[in-house]
Protein backbone atom coordinates (compact mmCIF):
# COMPACT_ATOMS: atom_id res chain seq x y z
CA UNK A 1 0.00 0.00 0.00
CA UNK A 2 1.13 3.40 -0.81
CA UNK A 3 0.99 6.32 0.92
CA UNK A 4 -0.33 9.37 -0.57
CA UNK A 5 -0.45 13.29 0.57
CA UNK A 6 -3.11 15.41 -0.33
CA UNK A 7 -3.50 19.30 -0.51
CA UNK A 8 -6.50 20.86 -0.05
CA UNK A 9 -7.76 23.96 -1.51
CA UNK A 10 -11.18 25.69 -1.86
CA UNK A 11 -12.68 26.20 -5.26
CA UNK A 12 -13.51 29.97 -4.89
CA UNK A 13 -14.55 32.40 -7.79
CA UNK A 14 -16.32 30.25 -10.07
CA UNK A 15 -19.29 31.99 -11.34
CA UNK A 16 -21.11 28.65 -10.70
CA UNK A 17 -21.06 28.80 -6.81
CA UNK A 18 -19.79 25.13 -6.25
CA UNK A 19 -20.60 22.94 -3.00
CA UNK A 20 -17.66 21.77 -0.96
CA UNK A 21 -17.61 18.07 0.34
CA UNK A 22 -16.96 18.79 4.36
CA UNK A 23 -13.62 18.40 6.03
CA UNK A 24 -15.01 15.88 8.97
CA UNK A 25 -13.46 12.68 9.30
CA UNK A 26 -16.80 10.76 9.16
CA UNK A 27 -17.63 12.44 5.59
CA UNK A 28 -14.44 12.23 4.18
CA UNK A 29 -13.93 8.48 5.68
CA UNK A 30 -16.81 7.06 3.96
CA UNK A 31 -16.05 8.82 0.96
CA UNK A 32 -12.37 7.11 1.22
CA UNK A 33 -14.03 3.77 2.10
CA UNK A 34 -16.27 3.72 -0.66
CA UNK A 35 -13.22 4.85 -3.04
CA UNK A 36 -11.04 2.07 -2.15
CA UNK A 37 -9.11 4.70 0.15
CA UNK A 38 -7.65 4.31 3.56
CA UNK A 39 -7.99 7.92 5.68
CA UNK A 40 -5.13 8.08 8.04
CA UNK A 41 -5.92 11.40 9.00
CA UNK A 42 -7.08 15.26 8.12
CA UNK A 43 -4.85 17.95 9.17
CA UNK A 44 -6.26 21.72 9.04
CA UNK A 45 -3.79 24.24 7.52
CA UNK A 46 -3.62 27.96 7.56
CA UNK A 47 -1.92 30.10 4.81
CA UNK A 48 -1.98 28.55 0.74
CA UNK A 49 -3.69 25.14 1.64
CA UNK A 50 -6.91 24.53 3.65
CA UNK A 51 -6.41 20.92 4.77
CA UNK A 52 -3.85 18.11 3.94
CA UNK A 53 -5.52 14.43 3.98
CA UNK A 54 -3.04 11.42 4.44
CA UNK A 55 -4.02 8.59 2.84
CA UNK A 56 -3.05 5.10 1.73
CA UNK A 57 -4.45 3.72 -1.32
CA UNK A 58 -2.79 0.31 -2.97
CA UNK A 59 -2.49 2.85 -6.49
CA UNK A 60 -3.10 6.15 -8.28
CA UNK A 61 -5.89 4.79 -9.95
CA UNK A 62 -7.91 3.97 -6.38
CA UNK A 63 -6.81 7.05 -5.23
CA UNK A 64 -7.96 9.20 -8.06
CA UNK A 65 -11.68 7.72 -7.30
CA UNK A 66 -11.16 9.87 -4.13
CA UNK A 67 -9.82 13.04 -5.19
CA UNK A 68 -12.58 12.92 -8.28
CA UNK A 69 -15.22 12.47 -5.22
CA UNK A 70 -13.88 15.86 -3.68
CA UNK A 71 -15.98 18.19 -4.82
CA UNK A 72 -15.42 21.66 -4.45
CA UNK A 73 -11.55 21.46 -3.59
CA UNK A 74 -8.73 21.64 -5.84
CA UNK A 75 -6.58 18.78 -5.00
CA UNK A 76 -2.26 17.69 -5.52
CA UNK A 77 -1.59 14.29 -4.40
CA UNK A 78 1.96 13.62 -4.00
CA UNK A 79 3.03 10.21 -3.32
CA UNK A 80 4.89 9.85 -0.28
CA UNK A 81 7.89 7.75 1.52
CA UNK A 82 9.66 7.56 4.97
CA UNK A 83 12.87 9.18 4.75
CA UNK A 84 14.35 5.76 5.84
CA UNK A 85 12.53 4.06 3.46
CA UNK A 86 13.90 6.53 0.96
CA UNK A 87 17.15 6.34 1.70
CA UNK A 88 17.05 2.34 0.86
CA UNK A 89 16.03 2.05 -2.16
Amino acid sequence: MNVYVVLLRRMEGRAKPVEHVQLEPAVVGGIAQSSGVQLLDIIACAGVFDAVLVCRAPDYPTMARLLDALDGWHTDALLATAHIRYESL
